[in-house]
């Protein structure tokens, strides 16, 4: 009898294959998929409504004490009738005097706030972009570029889902009894986001084709001018940018139109509007940190989270 030290074939035996090497899952793996799932489990659209409530919050309490000046009949427009347009389908129009502007900001601000917490989340939505047009319409001259998309995406609200997550609706729904999972797929309709892409993108290309009847975009000089003008930011990244060369600020100046340009026609491909995505969000964040138009750029971001489809996260990882 022969004898074989442990785990060593008998002779004339078949070697068996080696024992394959453990496999750890990709959640295990990579940190990456961890951060992926959990970045999943959070509710998209309740990250945008109180991004955007916040947002509102902070412009309707900045606004308070100008609001006589900009919108009563003692301000700068004490007629409505010398607007741009006359468009006389505003309550502010007739009712403007101090106390009732100062109360109608007041009462948008209160709005915001309640839409930020979730409070009657569609309701509010739709009486913050029917206010915000109101004050508008009593003078034009106050328009922000921002306005119309916060405005669109306000009005979407009606056509969401009730009980957003991450809102007082919500808790108010479970309390009765009415419950139901959500997670980052729980976005606006289809149809919906589709239109909010539709409005801003070709509202980009249409900004896109007024910048060339510029000169100073024409020419490539816009980017240098705004870096090295009054309503640039001083601090270090604004001043370094404003050190370059002009052939790269004008290099900069192009790429910026050409993406306006090509906004909505790039839009059009579902392959490429995750980097159209990524680009005008790196535009407003550039804008933000570069000159002194946060109100403007504020708006414009956080009503451009609205258009990020969780599908481009491809599918959970597996644990």
């Amino acid at each position: 009898m022969l004898l074989t030290h442990p785990g060593t074939p008998a002779p004339g035996a078949r070697p068996s294959a080696a024992p394959a090497p453990p496999v750890a899952s990709p959640a295990v793996a990579s940190p990456a998929f961890a951060a992926l799932a959990a970045l999943r489990r959070v509710p998209a659209l309740a990250v945008v409504r109180v991004a955007v409530g916040a947002q509102l919050a902070v412009h309707y309490a900045r606004l308070l004490p100008w609001a006589t000046t900009l919108y009563s009949d003692r301000g700068m427009l004490a007629d409505p009738t010398h607007n741009p347009f006359v468009v006389d389908v505003s309550p502010m129009y007739h009712l403007d005097a101090p106390w009732m502007i100062q109360a109608t900001v007041l009462g948008l601000l209160a709005l915001s706030v309640a839409f930020a917490a979730g409070f009657w989340t569609r309701t509010v939505g739709v009486l913050l972009a029917l206010g915000a047009a109101a004050l508008w319409q009593r003078n034009m001259l106050t328009l922000n570029p921002s306005l119309p998309y916060l405005g669109f995406f306000l009005l979407a609200q009606a056509f969401a889902r009730p009980n957003p997550p991450w809102s007082v609706d919500r808790w108010r729904a479970r309390r009765a009894g009415i419950g139901g999972a959500f997670g980052f797929a729980e976005r606006l309709p289809r149809d919906v986001l589709g239109a909010l892409w539709v409005v801003y993108t070709v509202g980009y290309s249409y900004s896109g084709y007024t910048k060339l009847i510029s000169p100073s975009w024409a020419d490539g000089s816009a980017v240098a001018r705004m870096l090295r003008g009054p309503i640039a930011l001083e601090n270090p990244v604004a001043l370094a940018l404003a050190a370059l060369p002009d052939a790269l600020l004008h290099v900069a100046t192009w790429g910026v139109l050409g993406v306006e340009l090509l906004a909505a026609p790039l839009a059009l491909s579902r392959r490429l509007r995750p980097g159209l995505w990524l680009a005008l969000l790196a535009m407003h964040a550039g804008l933000l940190v570069l000159v002194g138009l946060q109100d403007i750029s504020w708006g414009m971001l956080v009503t451009h989270l609205a258009l990020f489809d969780p599908r481009w996260l491809g599918r959970r990882a597996p644990s």
